[in-house]
């Protein structure tokens, strides 16, 4: 795979509470550190993906935070500047292979517990494209650190979410966030949602 064949548009899926920071610019720094690829900003280039994770973290947020005002899903929607991407180092994941599942397995469990090099908490990679791992992986990140569980028992269990569907493509240095343009911005409002 290459760049030219990554998606143009790309879509990133938040909360309205986030609108003013993102309009700002993206701080990479201010995702989570325990992610597939690595600490960074995650886009998709699927759109029903990205509502479906505002609309769950709208939701988790209303639930958390009940007296406070409530927040919406929001898509924002980047072009992806690829002449500027392709001076950027990038790593992609054609298949969810045991390369994927060992590079997943490292960003997930952190230097501690890490069985190679293969890994990009030290953000070796710009950018990074690639399936996205199921849900259970975040259970399965708490029993290798609770040291119920084995690297070989991870990567048994760590499968693709929605297989050939959904993907992501993530940025971890400011070079490569440089490359998005936001092109629209969406408040969700769940109640009148058609999702």
């Amino acid at each position: 795979m290459t760049v030219d064949e990554l998606p143009d548009i790309v879509y990133h899926g938040t909360m309205s509470v986030h609108k003013e920071s993102l309009i700002a610019g993206i701080d990479i720094n201010k995702g989570y550190a325990s992610t597939d690829f690595g600490q960074g900003f995650y886009t998709t280039g699927n759109y029903e993906q990205a509502v479906s994770l505002a609309n769950d973290r709208a939701e988790t947020y209303n639930e958390r935070h009940e007296q406070s005002e409530k927040t919406y899903p929001m898509i924002i929607s980047y072009s992806v500047n690829k002449r500027l991407l392709s001076a950027c180092k990038g790593l992609f994941f054609d298949t969810p292979d045991d390369k994927w599942k060992e590079f997943i397995y490292n960003n997930r469990v952190g230097n501690g517990f890490a069985v190679s090099s293969y890994h990009n908490i030290n953000r070796k990679y710009d950018f990074v494209y690639g399936f996205v791992a199921d849900s259970k992986i975040v259970d399965m990140t708490k029993e290798v650190r609770w040291k119920k569980a084995t690297y070989g028992m991870f990567v048994d269990n760590l499968k693709p979410l929605k297989y050939g569907s959904y993907d992501q493509l993530s940025f971890h240095s400011d070079k490569s966030a440089a490359v998005l343009n936001i092109l629209k911005i969406e408040i969700i409002d769940k109640e009148v949602s058609l999702l």
